[in-house]
């Protein structure tokens, strides 16, 4: 049976899909964790709940038609009420939030952060990216959830409009079904923790950027697959995994010129990116930022990185060589990021399920579909 029937019909909604959502909606009602933010987040997932609910009764609704609804229903009830309540929608159970904001507070008043509490009493220890990205919205709106909110938003749309292109397998219901119904991803989303998903957008525009066809110059297309990777570095040292991947499809299918230029802007994008930081305080950023807590990130210093460097190697010489290079690219990076949460340690934390399951969910049409069509414009 092919996968494609398996999942669903390519045009409609298919009874598998819709058994799917009502079965996760059952295991939601019954989960414990988190049970004092069951009712709301059980009252956000209804409209998409109700959206099935109508796709099982009107059966000749088509994907397209059911795509929109969904993203629609997605963007008003998640990203529309985040936007406008944010974490209070639920109550106050975590503080990646607060760690967020607060050390964006003390950075516009001049004051040196990650020497600073959450309210629950943690040493703030936010990426520099994730500082600066947030920084313009709390002076302008008080609030950090324009970044968080437009990070989901671009991954929602990529999964849509591009990775759902390739193999027309459901990727975009599915996706929105696993997010809004699993605990952990649901709960994570609202509680702003999506300094981790920041690095994700810009790791993709990389991609973006490498595929594109509209830039004609090579310089610029390299200057910006370095800023893009720059930034996603300094949200979480994780993605030096993509970031390597990224860096070695710029070298064997540019060469050597392209692959140092790009290698230069990534490099001076961190630089910038540090010196607010290093100059409030250059000793304690180096020493508990850059090397404790981003090294402490990267456990894969040693023999881990020939470990990772192998794997990735024997993976792609024996599997996906001869596939074309958008599922290359996507499929490796997919891999990379989850080799790089097992390494860290992430993968343990289940709360941390939606920022390895959203690669994941991207590069599996990319396993699915050999076909490999140009989408990246």
């Amino acid at each position: 049976m092919k996968l494609g029937y398996l999942v669903a019909d390519k045009s409609k909604v298919s009874i598998l899909e819709i058994s799917l959502c009502f079965v996760l909606f059952f295991f939601l009602l019954i989960r414990g964790t988190y049970r004092g933010v069951l009712l709301p987040i059980m009252l956000f997932a209804l409209p998409h709940l109700l959206l099935y609910a109508y796709a099982l009764i009107n059966r000749n609704i088509g994907r397209d038609t059911f795509n929109k609804l969904i993203f629609v229903s997605f963007c008003i009830f998640y990203i529309g009420i985040k936007l406008y309540r944010g974490m209070d929608c639920i109550g106050h159970e975590g503080d990646r939030d607060d760690a967020l904001y607060q050390s964006v507070k003390h950075f516009l008043n001049g004051e040196y952060p990650y020497k600073e509490f959450t309210f629950l009493h943690h040493v703030i220890h936010t990426g520099p990216s994730s500082v600066l990205l947030s920084l313009p919205f709390v002076k302008l709106f008080n609030s950090i959830q324009v970044v968080s909110a437009a990070a989901i938003l671009f991954l929602v749309t990529y999964l849509w409009r591009y990775a759902e292109k390739i193999s027309k397998v459901p990727i975009l219901s599915l996706a929105l079904t696993v997010m809004i119904m699993t605990p952990f991803s649901n709960f994570n989303f609202w509680e702003s923790g999506e300094e981790l998903l920041y690095g994700l957008p810009f790791l993709y525009l990389a991609v973006i950027m490498f595929f594109s066809k509209r830039i004609k110059q090579d310089f610029i297309k390299d200057m910006l697959i370095g800023i893009f990777l720059g930034i996603s570095l300094l949200v979480r040292m994780t993605y030096a995994f993509p970031g390597v991947v990224i860096l070695c499809f710029v070298l064997f299918n540019k060469g050597i010129k392209n692959f140092i230029f790009t290698l230069i802007s990534l490099i001076v994008t961190i630089l910038i990116i540090c010196f607010p930081f290093a100059v409030m305080d250059h000793k304690h950023f180096i020493s508990h930022i850059l090397v404790t807590w981003f090294a402490a990130d990267v456990s894969f210093i040693g023999q881990n990185v020939l470990f990772f460097a192998a794997f990735i190697v024997l993976m792609y010489y024996y599997t996906i060589s001869k596939w074309p290079l958008k599922n290359q690219v996507h499929i490796l990076i997919g891999v990379s990021l989850f080799i790089g949460y097992i390494a860290t340690g992430y993968i343990s934390l289940p709360w941390h399920v939606l920022y390895w399951a959203i690669p994941f969910m991207i590069t599996f049409p990319y396993l699915y579909s050999k076909r490999g069509k140009d989408l990246c414009h």
